[in-house]
């Protein structure tokens, strides 16, 4: 269900909260307004929503002084309350193909069937010696969480009009590949970071995995000064720095053996951890791979009034935010 005059995101991470409203122009999106708050301390454990009564209503207030009460919000859950799976079925009808590829997930779901809210995507189309064959991205959440996630919009005076996969609004705002034909994204987030691949606009895999930036913050006092922590200079930093790159490539490399021929060009680096200075550098020197800072893409126009530390926090802060309000006037 797609309502097209929907241009807000909502994207509750387990340290920040944010919200941004988007217009399309002629000349793509325009970021018309966005503004966040800190997260209550124990309303999200492990990416899990436990407290979404006390999470809608510090919401509301942010809501109510943006004036935006009663608007339809586009929002999604933690990468870690998404498990997902690609499935190589005969092809269907999609009803058939939904219905076949949640008997198939019950073998790695943490959960019973009945209480999974899920969808699928079609990934390509081929032919072997068993016959016509799909393959199938599946993906599902606890429907607990996603009904948390809707009382905490509508005690903020928010109407959730879609849920969506973190990664899939990632992809929205790099909808020019520049000729790659294999991209991903490394989404830090403060407890946890998400890895995700895409072929064009299809997600390939995903996986999530633990973050450094929550130790990364202890060490550098407050997040305003992580631009000015030197990695070169400091030993707990590249400690932290060596544990996260080793995560990192063994993720990369889990992706090399599903997909031996299949080769990432191109790996965009984002979320609160990715304002660690020379981050990008390093990461590209250790995978191996072009790795860069997500820069604000043509698609997107900022008000005028941006300075550059407003700038610096918009870009690796608000791309989810931005992507997933970019879905009620892309599509």
């Amino acid at each position: 269900m797609l309502f097209r005059a929907t241009g807000i995101g909502l994207d509750i991470g387990s340290k920040k909260i944010k919200l941004a409203r988007v217009r399309k122009t002629k000349k793509g999106l325009e970021l018309m307004n966005y503004a966040s708050l800190p997260t209550p301390s124990g309303v999200i454990e492990h990416g899990k929503i436990i407290g979404p009564v006390e999470l809608g209503k510090e919401i509301s207030q942010l809501v109510n002084k943006l004036a935006w009460k009663g608007q339809k919000v586009i929002s999604a859950l933690s990468s870690q309350e998404i498990f997902q799976h690609n499935f190589i079925m005969p092809r269907m009808s999609r009803r058939e193909s939904r219905e076949a590829a949640l008997y198939r997930a019950s073998s790695f779901l943490p959960f019973p069937l009945e209480e999974a809210a899920f969808d699928i995507f079609f990934l390509r189309n081929f032919e072997n010696s068993e016959g016509r064959k799909r393959e199938v991205f599946f993906a599902a959440a606890h429907r607990l969480q996603v009904e948390h996630l809707k009382t905490i919009c509508a005690l903020a005076g928010l109407r959730l009009a879609v849920v969506e996969i973190p990664a899939l609004a990632l992809r929205r705002l790099w909808n020019d590949s520049n000729g790659i034909d294999l991209i991903a994204f490394l989404n830090i987030g403060f407890s946890d970071s998400c890895f995700s691949v895409f072929t064009q606009q299809k997600l390939l895999y995903q996986r999530s995995f633990a973050s450094f930036y929550e130790e990364l913050i202890s060490i550098a006092g407050n997040d305003n000064n992580l631009e000015e922590v030197d990695m070169a200079k400091n030993l707990q930093v590249q400690e932290l720095m060596e544990q996260f790159g080793a995560r990192v490539r063994y993720t990369m490399n889990l992706f090399q053996r599903q997909e031996r021929e299949m080769i990432i060009g191109q790996i965009i680096l984002c979320g609160g951890g990715a304002r660690l200075k020379s981050m990008d550098e390093y990461l590209s020197v250790i995978l191996d791979c072009q790795v860069q800072l997500a820069n604000l893409p043509s698609i997107l126009v900022l008000p005028p009034e941006i300075d550059q530390e407003r700038h610096q926090e918009i870009i690796c802060e608000f791309p989810l935010a931005i992507g997933l309000a970019g879905r009620g006037v892309l599509g």
